[in-house]
């Protein structure tokens, strides 16, 4: 596949998971043994992009950081903090 030059992919797993009542950050819920943050970013690695930002809610960094590695290999992300509202967390990603 030939790399998506300049294109960054933002994947927001800022979520809280209250609509979902599971009591955690529902990005790091998981299916078939892979919290779906995880799904997440590997899906966008896939696509070959020059970067790919996860953007978190600050107390959830080091559990979804965690989350991720796995499927990471010796690719690179970056992962932001996110913000109030969802907007404002998907600004922070453009910053």
């Amino acid at each position: 596949m030939i790399p998506l030059e300049r294109t960054a992919i933002v994947v927001l797993a800022g979520g809280m998971g209250v609509r979902v009542g599971a009591g955690i950050n529902k990005t790091l819920l998981s299916i078939g043994g892979i919290p779906v943050v995880a799904r997440s970013v590997r899906t966008a690695l896939d696509a070959h992009p020059s970067r790919v930002v996860v953007v978190v809610r600050s107390e959830d960094r080091d559990e979804l950081s965690a989350a991720i590695q796995p499927v990471l290999g010796d690719e690179e992300i970056w992962v932001v903090d996110g913000g109030v509202e969802r907007h404002d967390s998907e600004w922070n990603a453009l910053e």
